[in-house]
This record gives structure tokens, C-alpha cells and sequence, in this order.
């Protein structure tokens, strides 16, 4: 499982660019590469070239929210982020605070903020919120963040004090590069005042910075699994969708013998796929089909588009 802790350990950091190939040969064998076209890792000895056929997308994990803070605006950020099933940490002084029900979902850690950011921690793609209940403590959190690899970065207060803040840290070595990561004031301008508003500002654009077009998503849960398997498995994948189809292209499940994760659509669909894979643990080779979702094919679904999965078998 090497190749998926690897996977794992780069896109934990950034989003990443992924080559499969759709070469006989080679069908279902990956490269993984920096956005800037560095080579990372591939799944097994193989050659992409020009003329090789491969599907080529952009991979990232869904954001994990790390809260600095857990006041008003922070119990409402932790809220929206359990209805949005986004895992979300929270880094507390104030024990009182974390009792909270509206934290009930997070990973919480509770202590004075210079001690709490003195420890090393692992996320899954962070993405950094900073609202404390003291400008020090926003200084001191902004630093840690700065120091992070993250694909976000937010901090809440007048342009005054950000102003004050960047102007401290600039004393310190941090650029204005550092600076243009971060979105202060956070979140997107629609004249929010309560904090309810705000946490919904705040959440819209954090939507707006992970979910973007023509990018896959990851299923942590399915990557966990697959960094962990101790039986041999088949990962199914929709790698290509026409028309009116109930899951987008990167839905996956991950089969063994004796369980299911993750879904490909459900219904007449999932179940032929899951038929499918048995073939595949049977013959051991990955293979790619064509799935017609109207009533005219034998699926029977009126769904009128069509769903093209890669099945890869994973010894």
C-alpha cells in the first residue's frame, strides 16, 4: 500500500495532478504530479507519453477546518461545517467554550494558545480560521498558519488591526507574498453583520476556494481504507459522465471481499458495478466500462446520461 500512503501524504497538502492510463497494457496505473508538472510518485513502472491514451484531472481532499477560536462566529463556522460533513479542529483557552454542543463533531484542543501552537499537529488539507478573543492571539495564530502548507488561510478583524498585524510580522520576515495567502477580512462580501451571517460568509468562501470545476474530490474515508487494506480489493471509479447522471466524475467505491465503501450512484447502476468487480476478482485485471442510464439498456434507469467506471484491482 505504499503508492496510497504516498498519495495520502501529498494530497494531505495541496491539490495535486493525476494521470491515469487508458492503455491496454497499462489500463488503471497512476502518476501523481506537483500542479507545475514535478513528478511525484507512480503506482507501478509504466511510460506516459504523448501518444499514450490517459485521463488527466486535478485531486484534492475535501478541507479540514482548523478553528482558532470557538466564540459566537466560531460555533457557527463548526455548525455549518458538521451540516456540510467538512471535519473540522478547534483550538480553545476556554474550557467553558469547547462544552459547547455546536462542538460536539470537532476534534478539540484546549489550552493556552502559546502552548497549543507549539505542538505539531497532522490535517488533511487545513484550511486555517483564526478568530480568538485577543488580537495577540490572532498575531500568534496568523504566524503558525503563515509557517503551514494550506490552501487557505482566513482572519477575522478590521482593516486597522490587519494592518497592525501584518505590519508586526513583517518586522519579523514575512513578505507581503505571505500576506497576499490570506483572506482578511474573511470571508466573501454580502453585508453580513451577525455572526450567524458571518459564519455563512465565512463558509461561502471556503465553498468557493475548494469547489471548483474540473477538480476531483477524494473520499478520505475510501484513502484511509485503501492506506490500510489487508485483503485484496477492487476500486471502482467514475472517470467520465455524459447527460443526466447521479454521481459526478471521481466517485468512488472501494469493494473487498467482505464490505462496500463509498458509493457510485446507488441503484440498478451500483449494483451492476458491484457484479462487475466480482469478474474483476476473479480475472485480476483492471477494465473500464461503459454504462448507458436510460430504460433502453438492461439497468432499466431513466436517467438518460451515461457513466464510464474504472475498475482497478488492488492486490
Amino acid at each position: 500500500m505504499n503508492y496510497y500512503n504516498q498519495l495520502k501524504t501529498y494530497i494531505s497538502k495541496s491539490a495535486i495532478k493525476r494521470l491515469t492510463s487508458l492503455n491496454p497494457s497499462t489500463l488503471g496505473k497512476e502518476a501523481l504530479y506537483t500542479l507545475d508538472g514535478e513528478l511525484l510518485v507512480k503506482s507501478g513502472e509504466f511510460k506516459i507519453t504523448k501518444d499514450e491514451s490517459f485521463i488527466e484531472e486535478i485531486i484534492t481532499l475535501k478541507p479540514e477546518l482548523v478553528l482558532f477560536g470557538g466564540g459566537h462566529i466560531g460555533r457557527n463556522v463548526a455548525q455549518l461545517a458538521s451540516l456540510l460533513d467538512l471535519p473540522c479542529t478547534i483550538f480553545e483557552d476556554r474550557e467553558s467554550i469547547l462544552a459547547d454542543v455546536a462542538f460536539k463533531e470537532c476534534i478539540k484542543h484546549c489550552d493556552t494558545f502559546t502552548n497549543l501552537l507549539s505542538q505539531s499537529y497532522e490535517f488533511n488539507n487545513p484550511y486555517y480560521l483564526i478568530f480568538t478573543h485577543g488580537h495577540l492571539n490572532d498575531l500568534d495564530c496568523l504566524r503558525y498558519a503563515l509557517k503551514q502548507e494550506a490552501r487557505y488561510i482566513g482572519m477575522i478583524g478590521s482593516k486597522q488591526k490587519i494592518a497592525a498585524t501584518y505590519e508586526k510580522l513583517r518586522a519579523e520576515g514575512f513578505t507581503n507574498k505571505d500576506f497576499d495567502r490570506v483572506h482578511a477580512p474573511i470571508g466573501l462580501k454580502i453585508n453580513a453583520t451577525t455572526p450567524e451571517e458571518i459564519a455563512i460568509s465565512i463558509m461561502a468562501e471556503i465553498i468557493n476556494n475548494y469547489s471548483v470545476k474540473h477538480q476531483v474530490i477524494y473520499d478520505i474515508k475510501i484513502l484511509n481504507a485503501l492506506c490500510s487494506l489487508k485483503t485484496d480489493a477492487v476500486l471502482c471509479t467514475i472517470v467520465d459522465t455524459k447527460g443526466s447522471a447521479p454521481r459526478k466524475t471521481g466517485s468512488s467505491m472501494l469493494i473487498t471481499p467482505t464490505s462496500m465503501l463509498g458509493s457510485i450512484g446507488g441503484g440498478a447502476i451500483e449494483n451492476q458495478v458491484i457484479t462487475d468487480a466480482n469478474d474483476v476478482f476473479k480475472t485480476k485485471a483492471n477494465k473500464i466500462v461503459e454504462y448507458n442510464l436510460n430504460d433502453k439498456s438492461n439497468l432499466g434507469m431513466i436517467c438518460g446520461g451515461e457513466n464510464t467506471v474504472l475498475f482497478q484491482y488492488i492486490k
